[in-house]
């Protein structure tokens, strides 16, 4: 963004100063013998029209006009106003209530001008660039040859009661100024500065210290700021130098926070999702073509980060490098990646959409997130971003770690890998996102490796029960801009194994609901089942997830299953049978049924083979005698084990298995590496 004071442009109209100063100069001079002359008011027309033509702009002097003769004579103007842009819709650029300059003769009539002394007072300026790039501080405009000579040497500048308006729409900035010297630091040249503006429609409010506005034309000499801006909840300080005329040399301490990352965009052109508040300090360096934020730690919500980032915008196409780490990550805080709002704590609100967006989650009967994706900002920049989660916080899942690579390049987003620690074992997916078409279009390879199911499953645990360890793969393609569109549009295969566990005996009985020796266990003290095997693999198809092997085999139970998820309306329709290996007394041997939504999943018995047993149970209980109705509750047991090599095998080639889209109620596709 270009301002007056850094544009790179040619510095036009430093000829003009010649003309004003000299002109002012050159008639104190002629008119110097006539001293005792007590107004000087009737040269103001001559001045005001000589500074006109110079300036190519109207200027008027409406009060008086005053000299005090030396070596260095004392020139005062009152009421000068000098005329805007003739493309502005603001008659005037300057409106100066008292402008004195000190002049040095001697060098003025060497061709320089110095200016010992510049003192201004009760001003209001008015700097503007408009649609086309052009500045209203350029003057001589379309006169050939605008734009050679030097400006002039000034020794002091004093600035009391000035406002100064800045306005580009190029931008859609707009910030307004009250300046004044500081005169308690040395020299009093130096200023201090309060303002409002706007940002893209977003108000803000700034202040600060600076060098003396002299500074500013020295343009390789580094320019000491000190300023603080606070936008909404988002608040940004900065305190170091930059070089005037230059701005790819900025070096300062930055400190930022605010509800939302996201929010900084575009400003910040970085396309980041929801966060939850956070505060980051770093040193700032802009150098070249290039932002960096070095060594920058911080916190964003539960979590804390700490790192570099940079940021190239040498290309058409900016270019985002970051290596991060927390050291103590929650996962909840990552929430807005999958576009749900982040957690809301009593010390950490929530921004406003934020709270819309949870609201509207607690309404809806629905849990996988619809909120879309920006393509917008998808396709802004390209990044490489690296991300390590060491100490993960996580009550309902058990995280050891997170890492991701990251990089999006021309709006195809890539995760190789994400890579969650789970249970002692990885979760590893290669994922990408295409976001070149109006639908992003995504993939999704994900392999398990070495998760301890009772870690997984802490009820396994706490009965003391090792589960073993399992792995399995998934690979789904699938289509949309949200979570839900792309659950909806899913399409793949996926399998899960587990061989040579224990599992807890207690928990097969039960899902048997094999009442006797349940009731046996509890009593006695529960024990371990060996595991031969357990057996997930399927397919996916238009959003739902219909497992072909379903079977759990160890040496009590003999576990098989059907049915479907339905990602595209959300709900479970599972059906688990148990087929007892020992004999029962007392044995219901109703499957369970994994029924309901998503977001309100319940498991009940099959009400069916239930009450046909107990309904036996009481016909032979009214017919013969009341222990006769046992003899409908016995079951003989005698399960066979399973052929697990056979399974292990089948759901392996199923995993490995190139992707094939298959219609509902075709098998899924087979293949080999």
């Amino acid at each position: 963004m270009e301002s007056p004071l850094t544009s790179k442009r040619p510095r036009r109209g430093l000829r003009a100063w010649h003309v004003v100063v000299g002109v002012i100069a050159l008639v104190a001079l002629v008119i110097g013998t006539a001293v005792a002359l007590p107004n000087w008011n009737f040269v103001r027309g001559p001045i005001a029209h000589g500074l006109s033509a110079a300036l190519k702009r109207t200027v008027s002097i409406d009060g008086d006009f005053k000299i005090r003769f030396s070596l260095q004579p004392t020139i005062e103007l009152n009421g000068l106003t000098i005329g805007n842009a003739s493309w502005s819709t603001r008659p005037a650029m300057a409106q100066i209530g008292q402008l004195r300059l000190r002049v040095d003769v001697p060098p003025l009539l060497r061709g320089r001008i110095v200016l010992p002394e510049v003192h201004v007072a009760q001003a209001s300026i008015v700097l503007e660039t408009n649609a086309e790039g052009k500045h209203n501080w350029e003057f001589n405009e379309g006169r050939a040859g605008a734009g050679t000579g030097e400006g002039p040497e000034i020794g002091t500048l004093v600035i009391q009661q000035a406002q100064l308006e800045y306005d580009d729409p190029r931008a859609a900035m707009s910030v307004a100024l009250a300046i004044d010297s500081d005169m308690e630091s040395e020299g009093g040249s130096s200023i201090r500065f309060a303002g409002r503006g706007s940002l893209r429609k977003d108000e803000f409010q700034v202040e600060g210290r600076a060098d003396s506005l002299l500074a500013l034309m020295h343009q390789v000499k580094p320019y000491r700021l000190d300023v603080r801006a606070v936008a909404g909840a988002t608040k940004v300080s900065f305190a170091g130098t930059l070089v005037p005329f230059k701005l790819d040399t900025v070096d300062g301490n930055l400190q930022l926070s605010g509800k939302d990352l996201s929010k900084l965009y575009p400003v910040v052109p970085v396309p980041l999702p929801w966060s939850p508040p956070y505060s980051l300090s770093g040193h700032l360096v802009h150098n070249g073509e290039t932002w960096k934020l070095v060594d920058f730690r911080g916190r964003m919500g539960a979590s804390d980060l700490e790192g570099d980032f940079s940021l190239n915008r040498h290309n058409k196409r900016s270019t985002i490098v970051a290596d991060i780490t927390s050291r103590r990550l929650n996962y909840k805080d990552l929430a807005g990646f999958l576009g749900m709002p982040p957690p809301h704590t009593t010390a950490r609100a929530r921004a406003p959409d934020q709270e819309r967006e949870a609201a509207k989650r607690a309404a809806t009967k629905r849990a996988l997130p619809d909120k879309p994706y920006d393509l917008t900002r998808l396709r802004a920049v390209d990044a490489d971003v690296r991300f390590r989660g060491r100490n993960v916080l996580a009550r309902d899942i058990p995280l050891d770690k997170v890492v991701a690579h990251l990089t999006l390049k021309n709006g195809k987003l890539r995760f190789e890998p994400l890579d969650f620690g789970v249970a002692g074992g990885d979760v590893v997916s290669e994922i990408t996102l295409d976001a070149r078409r109006e639908l992003i279009e995504s993939t999704a390879d994900i392999t398990v490796k070495n998760v301890d199911v009772a870690t997984l499953v802490p009820a396994l645990k706490a009965n003391k029960a090792s589960a073993g360890r399992m792995g399995g793969r998934a690979k789904v393609e699938f289509t949309g801009n949200s979570i839900a569109q792309m659950g909806a549009t899913a399409d793949g295969e996926f399998a899960v194994i587990m061989a040579k566990g224990r599992v807890s005996t207690l928990s097969l009985l039960l899902t048997n609901l094999d009442l006797a020796n349940a009731a046996t266990m509890l009593l006695g003290g529960d024990q371990n089942a060996p595991v031969y095997c357990a057996v997930v693999s399927g397919k996916v198809s238009d959003g739902l997830f219909i497992p072909q092997l379903l079977v759990a085999d160890t040496s009590a139970e003999k576990i098989t299953g059907e049915g479907k998820i339905d990602v595209r309306d959300e709900r479970w329709d599972l059906r688990l049978k148990a087929d007892s290996k020992r004999p029962s007394i007392v044995a219901l041997r109703g499957p369970i049924r994994l029924e309901g939504t998503f977001k309100h999943p319940k498991i009940v018995p099959e009400a069916g083979p239930v009450v046909a047993r107990v309904g036996a149970a009481v016909a032979l209980g009214v017919l013969l005698t009341p222990p006769a109705a046992l003899l409908a509750l016995i079951d003989p047991g005698g399960a066979r084990d399973s052929n697990c090599p056979a399974l292990i095998a089948q759901a392996e080639a199923v995993a490995d298995a190139p992707h094939a889209p298959t219609a509902p109620g075709e098998a899924p596709a087979k293949g080999t590496n």
